[in-house]
């Protein structure tokens, strides 16, 4: 009798490996991204018509684009902060519309059956309660922590000193106090009339908001903070602030950053020409490409992470 029960289990244990066996190899999809054919669960190909993400925004009730990358659909733009909520934002707040219309963060939350808050600074969905989340920087702890440069005069360079936590060039007070003496010798002349400096007409780049990255460039801008610095035709520099995540960019703001990972330079005629073009992602890639735009890091450990990179390159 054991004999047969054994056997009825062993024949059972067969089936059941063979059924799921059978499900893997049904389930399984081998497609490839780029070979000119939109197969499998594939939305889109990139540079032909075979495009789903239009359809797809349909849907959702917002304009999709294909990435390039793994031929899905992305939202096309997200514009953090103008108190209205539109694409791929769980939020944005402000007295444009009605709380219930422009945050979705508590119904976000009951699907994990916790408190969840919108960040001003994403749109997004944040918990209130982070759990092994990085502390926040403090400077003057002797820790070099996010976008700390230095903690003590001895982390930067010759030439430079700690300041606030960034490395900043030494004031030479030797030669300011013997400047200071012969300034005081010498007869004050009377300086002419400053004319007022003629208000220079600043460009808006709002619209690279939702703009791709190109791919070689992902891992440095999968999640930074960058300061563009437009050259502008009378020498001077139009400053961005650029926030980037997942390659793609996701806000911009017309003020400098304090801290950033990145500096960021194109001349203005570059960066309308990438503004105005019909396909923004491949304007901008070729204007890498071609070292139209260059970048460089900053703080310590973003300059030893290029150092390291370019060195096993």
């Amino acid at each position: 009798m054991k004999k047969i029960i054994f056997l009825l289990l062993l024949f059972l244990m067969l089936l059941c490996a063979a059924a799921s066996a059978q499900l893997l190899v049904s389930v399984e999809e081998k497609t490839v991204c780029g070979d000119g054919v939109r197969e499998g669960h594939e939305m889109c190909e990139p540079d032909t018509d075979q495009d789903l993400c239009e359809e797809a925004g349909e849907i959702l009730g917002i304009a999709m684009v294909c990435d390039e990358r793994d031929c899905t659909c992305l939202p096309k733009r997200m514009d953090c902060g103008n108190e209205i909520r539109e694409g791929a934002e769980w939020c944005d707040p402000g007295e444009k519309e009605e709380k219930e219309e422009n945050d979705f963060c508590p119904e976000f939350g009951k699907l994990f059956n916790e408190t969840f808050t919108c960040d001003p600074d994403t749109c997004l969905c944040r918990p209130e309660t982070v759990y092994g989340a990085e502390p926040p920087a403090v400077c003057g702890d002797g820790n070099i922590t996010r976008h700390e440069e230095c903690e003590k005069d001895e982390d930067c360079r010759a030439g430079y000193e700690c300041s606030n936590c960034s490395c900043v060039r030494k004031d030479w007070d030797n030669t300011t106090k013997i400047i200071e003496e012969i300034k005081k010798n010498l007869t004050k002349k009377q300086e002419p009339e400053k004319k007022p400096k003629e208000e220079v007409k600043k460009t808006d780049y709002h619209d690279f908001v939702g703009v791709i990255l190109p791919d070689y460039l992902k891992d440095d801008f999968k999640e930074a903070r960058v300061n563009v610095y437009v050259e502008l035709e009378n020498g001077s520099a139009q400053v961005v602030g650029v926030t980037t995540l997942h390659g793609v960019v996701q806000e911009i703001k017309d003020e400098k950053f304090r801290s950033v990972d990145y500096d960021v330079f194109v001349k203005e005629k570059k960066a309308n020409d990438i503004i105005n073009a019909d396909n923004q992602t491949a304007a901008l890639k070729k204007a890498f490409d071609e070292g139209d735009v260059t970048y460089k890091p900053k703080g310590l450990f973003s300059r030893i992470w290029a150092w390291l990179v370019g060195l096993f390159s």
